[in-house]
């Protein structure tokens, strides 16, 4: 009964969990911090899957 919810709850700690790890880069997190600090409208309506263009 239960089952649905408990594998919806695992995958978003997984996903959360990976997001964390990602951002364990000190560097990484300040520079994605800077992106996004610095960006224009229109550069953040860019896909996230699509590779940054400059």
């Amino acid at each position: 009964m239960f089952e649905p919810l408990i594998s919806q709850q695992r995958a978003l700690f997984a996903a959360s969990f990976q997001v964390a790890l990602t951002l364990t880069d000190c560097n990484e997190a300040e520079k994605f911090h800077n992106r996004l600090e610095h960006a224009k409208p229109e550069k953040l309506k860019i896909g996230i899957n699509q590779p940054e263009q400059s």
